[in-house]
């Protein structure tokens, strides 16, 4: 079952952006991981997507930012293949 854990921001205190893993490259070493960040207001999108995702061939690991600050904040890490805006 895919795992959604909460970031913390640099002072401590949980961020609001949310981490999706759908699969993992123990259970699927063939599979590799595609990192996508969702920016959204509505959660209940971004469970709907993480579970649409967790049933495709690859391993994705879904971010979830609920505002745009938190987004762009996150953006200018680097870390992430795609972006899906709602």
């Amino acid at each position: 079952m895919p795992k959604l854990t909460h970031e913390a921001n640099p002072k401590g205190h949980a961020s609001g952006i949310s981490s999706l893993t759908s699969g993992s490259r123990e259970h699927h070493p063939e599979k590799f991981l595609i990192k996508v960040l969702m920016i959204d207001n509505d959660e209940d999108t971004f469970l709907l997507t993480r579970r649409m995702l967790s049933t495709v061939k690859h391993s994705f690991q879904v971010d979830w930012a609920p505002s745009f600050e938190e987004g762009l904040e996150t953006i200018r890490r680097g870390q992430h293949d795609g972006l899906s805006f709602g």
